[in-house]
């Protein structure tokens, strides 16, 4: 493992807004030499470049540079005319991946507008540009600095060695490593065929444009009879046996359908899971449902059928909208009420740097999660028990917000959650405070937002969606409560009542 990654470009590239994201994510120190250099000599970089000249910085800035070589576990961002002295690159490709963050002349004005930089008022930033494009394209390590500094940061940490795995034994397998997408290939059979949603296709592309790929439209657009047909073409046309292998890359609609679409095609067919999303990671691609739509009704086909591993790859979450992504912690969130109250505290003081996308607090929590449902799981796969019922804590109101207020699935079963929890508390069943608690911790994950909007709702129209719920069994809802962390029951509950109760 590097002891540094270092960061070089071109002014107004995102060394800086990126290095600081590193840090953040890896729990590194991070260090701009530039801002080093002011502290040092007691004056900005303007000052520094009127009073002595360019000639003066860049021996401050070398003098900087040897100091950072004694540093481990440091994110380091350069000044963009660093590595013009080969002495400095040789210094900074010491154990350390040095990376051009590499940025069209174009993008750099459009950066640079609201920036004061000394060297502009000597030279124009396309002269500059030409000047070290030569020095900057012998580095080695190059990534595309015009995306999304997330986006930036997580095609640095795939050029890390990748994490050794930690591995779940137990009905279907599970495989943990940062960086474990670079080396999947050593775990999956000859020519498996790749069900990819468009959106992961496009971030993922240099991964997958050489593999025989299907591309399924994203979100619930994928889980349709047509989308089946045309998969099913797919596979024919190949002449894919039995014995073949089927992978889902994606969120929970990609493993839906290919689960479902692996288990009756020639009766069942290997079948394989890389969940890219907090939310498919932690719960929709664990434990071997299946679905697809019809009818306007949600998954109304479906089966249950194991994926034979599941590989979770954390850097893949990095590239998600944050709030794609903080909508996962509603499930571990939910998990953690179900069966670890030690986890449901982790997430209570680890909140800043969950919302981060700290690889550490991520793998705490994913990891745990993934035990809390594998245990339920593995003893009652098919739901015979009703144990498995107990995984619908929150999903019942939830469901119901999902499409009533137009909210991501984990939005929605968060504020499924808090109704679950305040029917508990007013029901007695729950003890009290616990709704108090929930909601400060998902208030800090931005997970409230939309909570106002479920007063406003009409209770005739909940109260028909959860009329259709699965649970439903004699005229009652077999209803999810929370007694404390760690202790939920399943209470059959008249769904009028359950209504009017929440909805006061």
């Amino acid at each position: 493992m590097p002891e540094r990654i270092v960061l070089t470009g071109m002014m107004c590239s995102g060394k800086s807004t990126v290095g600081k994201i590193l840090s953040q994510i890896l729990g590194w120190n991070f260090i701009d030499t530039d801002k080093l250099i002011e502290h040092q000599a007691g004056m900005t970089i303007p000052e520094i470049f009127d009073r002595y000249g360019e000639n003066t910085f860049r021996q401050l800035e070398k003098d900087v540079i040897k100091k950072i070589v004694s540093l481990k576990n440091t994110v380091v961002s350069t000044g963009g005319g660093a590595v013009i002295d080969r002495s400095n690159t040789e210094l900074l490709s010491y154990r350390s991946i040095l990376v051009y963050l590499k940025a069209s002349p174009e993008k750099l004005k459009e950066r640079c507008r609201s920036h004061t930089r000394p060297l502009l008022e000597k030279k124009s930033l396309n002269d500059i540009y030409r000047e070290r494009q030569n020095v900057y394209e012998r580095i080695p390590h190059q990534v595309n600095a015009e995306h999304q500094p997330f986006v930036v940061a997580q095609k640095i940490l795939y050029l890390l060695p990748p994490q050794n795995p930690v591995e779940i034994p137990g009905i279907e397998r599970i495989i943990f490593a940062r960086g474990l997408l670079k080396i999947i290939d050593q775990y999956l059979p000859e020519n498996p065929k790749f069900f990819l949603q468009r959106k992961v296709f496009e971030t993922f592309r240099s991964s997958f444009e050489k593999r025989d790929v299907f591309v399924l439209p994203d979100g619930e657009r994928a889980k349709t009879l047509k989308t089946f047909k045309r998969a099913l073409e797919f596979l024919m046309e190949r002449k894919v046996e039995r014995g073949d292998a089927i992978v889902s890359v994606g969120g929970g609609a990609a493993s839906d359908f290919t689960g479902f679409l692996s288990s009756v095609y020639k009766r069942g067919m290997r079948f394989f899971n890389i969940p890219t999303t907090l939310l498919s990671q932690v719960d929709a691609g664990i434990g071997g449902k299946n679905a697809l739509n019809f009818g306007g009704v949600k998954n109304v086909l479906g089966t249950f059928y194991h994926p034979e591993t599941v590989f979770i790859d954390p850097l893949t979450i990095l590239s998600l909208s944050n709030r794609a992504y903080r909508q996962g912690f509603a499930e571990v969130v939910k998990s953690a009420i179900i069966g670890d109250p030690d986890l449901l505290s982790f997430v209570e003081n680890n909140a800043g740097k969950l919302k981060l996308k700290n690889l550490e607090a991520l793998k705490k929590i994913i990891l745990e999660t993934i035990r809390v449902k594998l245990n339920i799981v593995n003893r009652d796969f098919r739901e015979s028990s009703g144990e498995r019922k107990l995984l619908n804590l929150g999903h019942t109101f939830g469901h119901a917000y999902e499409v009533l207020l137009n909210l991501y699935h984990g939005e929605a079963v968060a504020l499924g959650i808090l109704s679950s929890i305040r029917l508990g508390e007013r029901l007695g069943i729950t003890e009290p405070g616990l709704y108090r608690r929930i909601f400060e911790i998902f208030e800090e994950l931005d997970l409230t937002r939309d909570i106002h909007r479920v007063d406003l709702l009409n209770r005739d129209t909940v109260l028909k969606l959860i009329l259709q719920d699965k649970k439903m069994k004699g005229g009652k809802i077999e209803f999810v409560l929370p007694v404390k962390p760690g202790k939920v029951i399943i209470q059959p509950l008249d769904p009028y009542m359950v209504v009017r109760e929440v909805m006061k």
